[in-house]
């Protein structure tokens, strides 16, 4: 940010345009509105760059909206935070972009039947929501997880996707997958998981799909256990549908 602060002041000073802009960090991280607010009335601060996470952006948004503060985030993604006329600018599209992409890949392989295993907030409820709007096939009532991942038992989490792959009528391991709406530390706690149990056989017998949140993911590559596991389970995301074009020109990768 300092860096690009820079070359922004340089060229206006070129430029001549007696514009310049002065960064001053706010911490969010443990009280957003009270931080955000703050800034606002104490050091008259109305334009930012941020926050990165969707849960932020939403929990930040009802207050610069009712004053005029404009918010740029590089990376919150969540389908709901995109309204007409708030104060939020992203410079990524939000994810429903990538969910009639992942629909078609899945109807491409033949899966008929889907279970889901998503995070439980609003980027993860977004993402489900526009999910089952684009795939025609059977999505099974998605298996959800805390956002805090100290919380979470892992070990059940793949017991109950076991069950959920196990009670799927009809379509078999062949037509049946599971899309993992997710990061990649909440994939790699799942996966070990799941590598923890040798009774889980369902679980390594399906093929399984991501959202952008695991995609290239150096985390997940670098452990070695995790990206076996995905290679064996042909693990592919999606990153970025644009509506209307052909296949080729979307970004698509698999774990090989």
């Amino acid at each position: 940010m300092e860096i690009g602060a820079n070359d922004f002041n340089l060229e206006q000073l070129e430029l001549g345009s007696g514009y310049k802009v002065t960064l001053t960090p706010v911490v969010i991280d443990d009280d957003p509105v009270a931080a955000i607010t703050d800034a606002h009335v104490n050091k008259q601060i109305d334009y930012y760059v941020g926050p990165t996470t969707s849960a932020a952006a939403k929990a930040l948004l009802p207050y610069a909206n009712s004053n005029n503060i404009v918010m740029v985030s590089p990376s919150s993604t969540a389908p709901e935070l995109a309204i007409l006329g708030d104060s939020l600018y992203r410079l990524v599209p939000d994810d429903r972009k990538q969910t009639p992409f992942i629909a078609q890949m899945l109807a491409n392989d033949d899966k008929t039947h889907v279970v889901i295993v998503q995070r439980d907030d609003v980027w993860g409820r977004d993402m489900v929501s526009a999910f089952r709007d684009s795939y025609t096939g059977t999505v099974s009532d998605a298996i959800t997880y805390s956002v805090d991942l100290d919380t979470v038992d892992f070990a059940g989490l793949a017991r109950q996707l076991e069950g959920a792959l196990d009670a799927t009528p009809g379509a078999g391991p062949d037509g049946t997958a599971v899309l993992f709406v997710g990061f990649h530390a909440d994939f790699i706690d799942l996966v070990r998981a799941i590598l923890a149990d040798a009774s889980l056989d369902d679980v390594r017998a399906v093929a399984w799909y991501g959202t952008g949140g695991i995609t290239t993911s150096t985390p997940i590559i670098s452990a070695s256990d995790v990206a076996r596991f995905a290679e064996s389970v042909g693990l592919t995301s999606s990153i970025y549908h644009v509506p209307g074009t052909s296949e080729t020109d979307h970004l698509i990768t698999q774990l090989r």
